[in-house]
């Protein structure tokens, strides 16, 4: 067959059920912890690493239950803290000591802070101008809605998104993941500004794309990320696909794995 057969063939089948990504409809009938702790292998299993899960809370009774930090902190550092602990971190806006953070969180909504953090990227040189960098903040996905609180989680929560950190080769192995399910390229943008909280935490939840960080200088320091690593945002589901997919990629070379959904 040839490519533009090919190509003709996916395009009249792309509303096939056959045809469309992997959704694990078995998740509305089992536990919920079950269910994150089966993702939690998979990462392990076929990628070798534990994700962050992020699940964004818009009632004030959601995720009482868990620990908050002790004081304000950046979201790189509570993302680098559950990573090291284990451990699940509920923040609520005064939870988080980064303004950029806040706004692209939801929590602020505030011009004079928009401006604030424009005015000490423009003195630590990152932009010419205030206006540019004001330009740039402002194109960064944000949460809209009455956000109440952000769990950041290691087990036992279905997470809207995932924050993968992990070497270049490891990431491609999701992109090609990702292609064997979608037949396209992974697309998306790449930003100099809130590179962990408003690229891999929020833009993923906003966009349901797969997104990637190079991580800026102050999210590498506070979150204690290598230079050898990026940073990987992914929905839920289309985790779920991309983990599907490369379990029957190992499958096909008959090497033995655990997939849990």
């Amino acid at each position: 067959m040839k490519y533009d057969d090919i190509k003709n063939k996916l395009h009249e089948n792309q509303n096939d059920p056959l045809f469309q990504p992997y959704t694990p409809s078995r998740l509305e009938l089992i536990d919920e912890r079950e269910a994150s702790n089966g993702m939690m292998k998979s990462f392990n299993d076929l990628l070798h690493l534990t994700p962050v899960g992020v699940k964004f809370y818009f009632h004030e009774e959601e995720g009482v239950i868990y620990e908050r930090p002790d004081e304000p902190i950046r979201f790189c550092q509570a993302v680098d803290y559950v990573l090291k602990t284990s451990r699940n971190l509920l923040l609520k806006k005064g939870d988080i000591s980064c303004p950029a953070a806040r706004i692209v969180l939801g929590f602020e909504d505030n011009e004079d802070v928009l401006i604030e953090c424009a005015e000490k990227l423009v003195d630590a040189g990152r932009f010419k101008d205030e206006a540019s960098a004001i330009q740039v903040l402002s194109d960064v996905p944000t949460i809209r809605g009455d956000i109440c609180s952000v769990l950041l989680s290691s087990t036992g929560i279905l997470p809207d998104t995932y924050i993968l950190q992990s070497n270049p080769s490891v990431i491609m192995r999701v992109v090609q993941a990702y292609q064997r399910v979608y037949a396209q390229p992974l697309r998306f943008d790449v930003t100099g500004v809130m590179p962990v909280c408003g690229n891999c935490a929020v833009r993923p939840y906003v966009t349901n794309e797969i997104c990637v960080s190079f991580g800026c200088d102050d999210s590498r320091k506070f979150g204690d990320i290598p230079d050898s690593k990026l940073v990987m945002g992914m929905p839920f589901l289309k985790a779920v696909s991309a983990l599907r997919s490369l379990a029957e990629m190992r499958e096909k070379h008959e090497i033995p794995i655990h997939f849990v959904i």
